[in-house]
C-alpha cells in the first residue's frame, strides 16, 4: 500500500471512527490477511465503529449540512478534476482502488459493505448491506 494510500486512510479514520476502533482501522493498512478481515465488517458491524456525530442519512441529510458538503464537493472537483476517490470495500474488484463516484456506482452491488473516501478527513459515503442504507460521513 502506498504512502497516499496510507495517509488517506489515517485521516478518514482520525475524523469518522471511534477512539476506541482507531488503532484496529489502522491496522487495515499493515497486510492483505488483515484487511480482508476488517473490510468483512463493513457490511454488518462498521457502523458500530463510526462517530455517529459525523453520520447521516442520506435520505435524511440535513439541509444546511447539505450546502455544506455540496460545497467541499464541488471544491474538492475545482483541485482533483479526474474526481477520484479511495475504495474501501469487502467487494474486491473495488477494493483499494481509485476510482470516480460514477464508476463506483456502476459497480457498487448491494450485498458488499462499501466505504468512498471523497476527501478523508471531510468527506465519505458509506453504504452497509445489513442496514439497507446509505450513509454520507460529513465533518467540517
Amino acid at each position: 500500500m502506498s504512502k497516499i494510500t496510507r495517509e488517506i486512510v489515517k485521516k478518514f479514520v482520525e475524523a469518522f471512527v471511534i477512539k476506541s476502533r482507531r488503532d484496529r482501522m489502522h491496522l487495515i493498512t499493515t497486510s492483505k490477511k488483515v484487511r480482508a478481515k476488517l473490510c468483512s465488517r463493513l457490511a454488518h458491524k462498521f457502523i458500530d465503529d463510526l462517530d455517529m456525530r459525523y453520520v447521516f442519512e442520506i435520505a435524511n441529510f440535513p439541509g444546511e449540512q447539505n450546502r455544506r458538503a455540496t460545497d467541499f464537493l464541488n471544491r474538492f472537483y475545482a483541485k482533483s478534476p479526474d474526481g477520484k476517490c479511495y475504495i474501501i470495500s469487502e467487494q474486491k474488484e473495488l477494493d483499494d482502488k481509485f476510482l470516480t463516484i460514477d464508476e463506483v456506482g456502476e459497480e457498487l452491488r448491494d450485498d458488499m459493505g462499501t466505504i468512498v473516501i471523497v476527501i478523508p478527513a471531510h468527506l465519505a459515503y458509506y453504504y452497509g448491506e445489513e442496514m439497507k442504507a446509505d450513509y454520507i460521513l460529513f465533518r467540517e
